[in-house]
């Protein structure tokens, strides 16, 4: 016998959960992400009862490892069996899991990891290659065999009452709502979970009206707008769609804007590729309960945010479109997610168990941020916030990209806190808006600047009267953005290889969001 090490990896997932229309799509995002999780479950299921003795490793995040034992001379007939059943459940569907496989030795646990990930990236090149009937005609298929699904829509649409011409994925969210379970029956595997057993993580959480704290209000708006006179009464135990979440950043800001949130841990593979098979499963379970319940317990439920003086909660303006392993995707009021994102790496790097990973690897992670529209498409959006991700990654990692501008975590939070502050400062003291144009200018002069060689002190000084031209009411503004600039060119003149200052790009990027900021807000009244 000889141990091996299988990964099952589930192929389309991001075009199957963004493909849909941008009406309703509060509800069928969460019920295509909820039904992938149950996919990846219950197909680690199938196959650890084709593998007896095999043993579950990790599960999660559109993926599964399983350790087994087997006959050297038997396995690739085995495997191929196994394959070849999922293939005859899903050679219609829009989901495809692979299965791939390498021999395992506990001890050299990393260098199985690398040639695991080698092997799965190569499986997924070749579906079905060892099924050669799925390259020969198909038979006219019957109704039924047409169907996502056919024994999960039979539950949906006999079991629970379910109206045939209601999208599939809607009614799902509608039972995970209203029934408060989900029962899905795939590859003779059957699942029930019911709310409960997800009472503390970010699995099946999402924004209701009854969370929102001017819920009277703005249901009055609702009915007295000709926009939602077709949208009927919002039910409070009914999804905020994306239209109120865009509306509430509307209300706090006077834009009408979602944000949208991806981010993953860096290097992930790297990590598991350098530890052996008890810290490996040690830190795939410190990352799961991170991204599925300690992101609940101490952001999402929790906190509030403001970039203004009301505060709010998350959980009435963050979408959870889903979280696995490693990576998050959300959606929500475009001020909340700004905020969020900030919070949420200060949460990461504080969190002790992420903190045993720490000690002795480096653990950092990168995000994109995009802001659109409440009826932007959301196959559209899905890419741009994934592009987003990208440019960060590009730019050295451990970092976070928003306006197509890459910074770092520390610049970042600095802009966040800069652009309230500077917003606070206009409205409090009358400051027109057009002075967001001057910020915006000042940093052509702040990159020529820093350019030099050394630090030009006289063109310091000149750059901060442009910026106030000595009026009283600007005081607090320009020392909010001469200062930092000020001691980053004093770093650069000490130590130009060690200096720990704010890109230029900073500048611009506060004026944007404080206009952002600073529009005239909808009323509800």
């Amino acid at each position: 016998m000889k141990k091996y090490f299988l990964k099952g990896d589930i192929s389309g997932i991001q075009p199957f959960i963004f493909n849909i229309k941008s009406k309703g799509a509060a509800k069928a995002l969460k019920a295509k992400s909820y039904f992938v999780q149950v996919l990846g479950y219950l197909g680690s299921k199938f196959v650890l009862n084709k593998l007896p003795g095999s043993q579950l490793f990790y599960e999660g995040g559109g993926s599964f490892f399983i350790t087994f034992e087997y006959e050297e001379k038997e396995v690739v007939r085995r495997i191929e069996e196994i394959q070849s059943l999922l293939n005859g459940y899903q050679k219609h569907e829009e989901l495809l899991i692979r299965l791939s496989y390498v021999g395992y030795d506990p001890d050299s646990f990393g260098e199985a990891w690398q040639n695991l990930r080698e092997q799965s990236i190569s499986d997924k090149q070749k579906f079905f290659d060892s099924d050669v009937n799925f390259f020969c005609p198909f038979n006219k298929l019957k109704d039924k065999e047409l169907k996502v699904f056919p024994e999960l829509e039979d539950w949906l649409f006999k079991r629970a009452g379910i109206n045939k011409e209601i999208n599939l994925y809607k009614s799902i969210t509608d039972i995970m709502v209203k029934e408060e379970n989900f029962v899905a029956k795939l590859f003779d595997e059957e699942s029930i979970n019911t709310q409960n057993d997800f009472e503390y993580t970010l699995t099946n959480k999402l924004p209701f009206w009854k969370d929102y704290k001017h819920l009277e209000s703005y249901t009055s708006y609702r009915k007295n707008n000709l926009e939602y006179k077709d949208e009927g009464e919002l039910n409070e135990n009914n999804i905020i769609d994306f239209d109120g979440l865009a509306d509430f950043a509307d209300h706090r800001t006077g834009t009408n804007k979602l944000g949208i949130l991806k981010l993953d841990v860096d290097n992930l593979g790297n990590l598991f590729g350098s530890v052996d098979h008890v810290k490996a499963k040690c830190y795939s379970k410190i990352l799961s309960e991170f991204f599925n319940k300690t992101i609940y317990n101490k952001l999402f439920y929790t906190k509030s945010f403001g970039l203004n003086e009301e505060l709010e909660s998350y959980k009435s303006n963050i979408y959870p479109v889903f979280s696995g392993g490693d990576d998050c995707f959300f959606v929500g009021a475009w001020d909340a997610i700004l905020c969020f994102a900030k919070d949420f790496y200060e949460l990461f790097h504080s969190n002790s168990e992420i903190s045993k990973i720490k000690k002795d690897h480096s653990l950092t992670f990168s995000a994109g941020i995009v802001l659109v529209g409440p009826t932007h498409p959301v196959n559209s959006f899905s890419d741009l916030a994934e592009n987003a991700l990208s440019l960060a990654k590009r730019n050295g990692k451990n970092k976070i990209s928003i306006f197509n501008l890459s910074f770092s975590w520390k610049e970042y939070a600095f802009i966040i806190e800069s652009s309230k502050e500077l917003a606070q400062e206009m409205r409090d003291k009358n400051i027109s808006r057009a002075y967001l144009d001057k910020i915006r200018k000042s940093a052509k002069g702040f990159n020529a600047l820093q350019n030099k060689d050394g630090a030009d002190f006289n063109g310091i000084y000149k750059l901060k009267y442009y910026l106030s031209k000595n009026d009283e009411k600007l005081k607090r503004v320009v020392e909010l953005l001469f200062e930092p600039y000020y001691e980053s060119l004093k770093d650069k003149l000490l130590d130009q290889a060690n200096n720990s200052g704010y890109d230029t790009a900073v500048y611009p990027s506060i004026a944007r969001i404080t206009e952002l900021l600073t529009k005239t807000r909808l009323s509800y009244e």
